[in-house]
Formats: C-alpha cells, sequence, structure tokens
C-alpha cells in the first residue's frame, strides 16, 4: 500500500511538469536570385568562324637561271616596294645584251652602206650602166638589213628583260618569311620559291555562312553595308570591326555554305595570315529589345515561360516567347516588359502564386 502511494506521488509530480507541444513553425518562402529585364538595342548577326588572309601575298621566283649572288632582304622583316629582293648572277645575261647590241651596230653599218649603194646606182638604171636585176638585188639587201636591224631590237629588249629578272624587287610592301634558298645557290627558273612576302595592313577574313542565311543576307546587303564583329575566344575584351567586301558567287553544294570575304585595318599587326577567329556578321540592330538572361527561361508542357516576382514578393508564372541570343541574354518578344524581375535561380523551388525570398534584399 505504501509503494502504491508513492507511485502516484511521482506520477503526479512528473503529470504537472510536462510542457504541452508547441505548433510547427511555418516554412520559410524558397530563396532565389533574379534579374531585372532590360530594355536595349542589339544586333541581330549571324556567327561564324573564320580565318585571316594576307591582303596580298606573293612568292619570290627566279625567271631565269643563274647563281644567287645577292640576298637583300631580312628574314621576318618589312621590305618596301620596289626594293631588291635577291639579285641573280647577272654577267651572263649582261654579255648577251652587249653582243645583242653589236649586232644592231654591224647590221646599222651595213644597212647605211647598202641605202647608199641604191641611192647611188638609182640613177644609172635608167642609162643601162646598172642592170635591173642587180638594182633590185641592192633593193633587197637595203630591205633585209632593215629586217636584220629590227630583229636585233627585238633581242636587245629581251636581253634586258633578262637582264631585268637578275634583280628581283618587291612588287609591293609587306613581310618577308623564312629564307629558302641561301647565296651561292644555283636558281633555276622552275618554281622554286626563293621566299614568301605578304602585305598584312589592311588584311582579309575569310569565313563561311549556312546557305539558310541567303536571303537575310542579300535583303540586308541590298540596302547598307554591312559589318563584321572580329572575337578572340581566348580574348574576350579584344572586339574589332571589319567590312564585308565579298560575298561569293556560288555556294557549296558539297558543304551548304556561303563563302564570304570581310577586311580590317591591321597597322599594329595585330591578326596574321592563318590566325582562328570567331566572327558576327551584323545584319541589321533591333531597337527597343527586352532581354533578360538566358538562365531565366524555362521550359514546361505548355512551352517555354520565366517566372516573374511582382512587387508584393509573389511569383508568376508568364508563357514567353523568346527570340535571339546575345552572349548569356535572350530576346523576349512577349510576356515580360522591361523592369520586371525574372527568376534566374532557384526555379525549382517556387510555386506560382506563393511569396519567395530574393537573394541580396532585406527581408
Amino acid at each position: 500500500m505504501r509503494i502504491l502511494s508513492i507511485v502516484l506521488i511521482i506520477l503526479a509530480f512528473f503529470g504537472c511538469h510536462t510542457k504541452k507541444p508547441t505548433a510547427a513553425a511555418a516554412p520559410l518562402p524558397p530563396l532565389v536570385e533574379v534579374s531585372a529585364a532590360k530594355v536595349q538595342t542589339i544586333p541581330i548577326f549571324v556567327p561564324a568562324f573564320g580565318h585571316f588572309v594576307a591582303y596580298n601575298s606573293v612568292e619570290i621566283k627566279s625567271q631565269v637561271e643563274g647563281a644567287l649572288t645577292q640576298i637583300h632582304y631580312t628574314e621576318g622583316a618589312m621590305i618596301l616596294e620596289g626594293e631588291p629582293v635577291v639579285t641573280i648572277d647577272p654577267r651572263p645575261y649582261q654579255a648577251k645584251l652587249d653582243l645583242a647590241v653589236a649586232e644592231r651596230l654591224q647590221n646599222v653599218a651595213q644597212l647605211n652602206f647598202a641605202k647608199e649603194k641604191v641611192e647611188r646606182y638609182a640613177g644609172l638604171v635608167s642609162d643601162s650602166y646598172v642592170s635591173l636585176l642587180n638594182f633590185h638585188e641592192y633593193q633587197t639587201q637595203v630591205a633585209s638589213l632593215t629586217a636584220e636591224v629590227e630583229k636585233n631590237d627585238s633581242q636587245i629588249r629581251l636581253a634586258e628583260i633578262n637582264l631585268g629578272y637578275c634583280y628581283i624587287r618587291a612588287p609591293f610592301s609587306g613581310l618577308c618569311g623564312k629564307k629558302k634558298v641561301d647565296i651561292g645557290n644555283l636558281i633555276t627558273n622552275n618554281g622554286d620559291t626563293l621566299v614568301t612576302i605578304k602585305q598584312l595592313d589592311p588584311i582579309y577574313i575569310d569565313f563561311s555562312i549556312p546557305e539558310r542565311d541567303f536571303f537575310r543576307l542579300m535583303q540586308y546587303q541590298s540596302t547598307k553595308d554591312l559589318t563584321v564583329n572580329l572575337h578572340f575566344p581566348d580574348y574576350p575584351d579584344c572586339d574589332f570591326i571589319a567590312e564585308l567586301i565579298v560575298v561569293n558567287n556560288e555556294i557549296s553544294s558539297s558543304t551548304g555554305m556561303i563563302p564570304l570575304r570581310a577586311i580590317v585595318k591591321n597597322p599594329d599587326r595585330l591578326f596574321w595570315p592563318g590566325q582562328f577567329i570567331r566572327t558576327e556578321l551584323i545584319l541589321t540592330k533591333k531597337p527597343e529589345t527586352v532581354m533578360v538572361p538566358i538562365s531565366a527561361m524555362n521550359s514546361g508542357q505548355k512551352g517555354r515561360y520565366a517566372l516573374v516576382i511582382n512587387d508584393k514578393g509573389i511569383a508568376e508564372m508568364r508563357m514567353c516567347e523568346f527570340g535571339e541570343i546575345l552572349g548569356d541574354t535572350i530576346e523576349v518578344v512577349s510576356g515580360i516588359s522591361g523592369g520586371e524581375k525574372v527568376v534566374t535561380n532557384g526555379q525549382i523551388n517556387v510555386m506560382p502564386g506563393k511569396p519567395v525570398r530574393i537573394k541580396g534584399a532585406s527581408q
């Protein structure tokens, strides 16, 4: 009986000090990152990849045979138009020129004598002091020697041309490449290249765009000159603008691409032939365009949408039509106005019609 009384007392004690359960705390709204939709003018462009091509490029080759006696250029250095590049031993060609000049002098002397003979005997033919046959022979000799002098003139011109070929000069100002033949080597006119010269300012950019963009290209090019933005993948802050100058006269049937060519100034030689470049052919510019980060675009069963946070911090689902992509942003054709806040991160936890917490905003 005593034990029962003690148990009842202990139970009554703990029963009086047991806390009542409290109600569970309401869950916090999901935390999201937002960005304001911006209204701006955007370029409408066709992206492509291309490479630089020298404005002028020449492989210096010999047109005569002989020993290479002098190299006037410096590898990797600039050479101006008209400056000597190399010299091939001119002595054999100078001798041929001298020989042609001497033969002409000989033939001119004989021609003058033949002309005097014709003039002297012309008055004697009628008196039969000189036969008509002999007089015709004198006249024929004059004509023959006249032809020989003209032939000598041609030989002299040819010899002068070949002698000039011994002194090879730069056809334009440009940058010399690596030396391919050393002094003392026998040069033949079989097409071997002595050195390459390339003009780098200005410089071309060759690239191609898909056939599907052909009509848009023609449409915009008919109204204005088009430009090309140049981007280096490894140097995103280095952007340059080139001018489109050539649309090739056919579309490649094997690739379905249209070869294009642009030109850009290159005074500091930042661009090099063969160098890879990313291009954007600017067709036009579109003003008053609503742009949002690409991360704000979502896809659902009804189509693409974005989550917009209104002034009360409530999430709204907006079905949107998206358009052009520019970098990490995308055009909103309809569904969102400039200045509205769109969710860019944390969409998975957001329920339309429910409040959210905006990261970085005072709650």
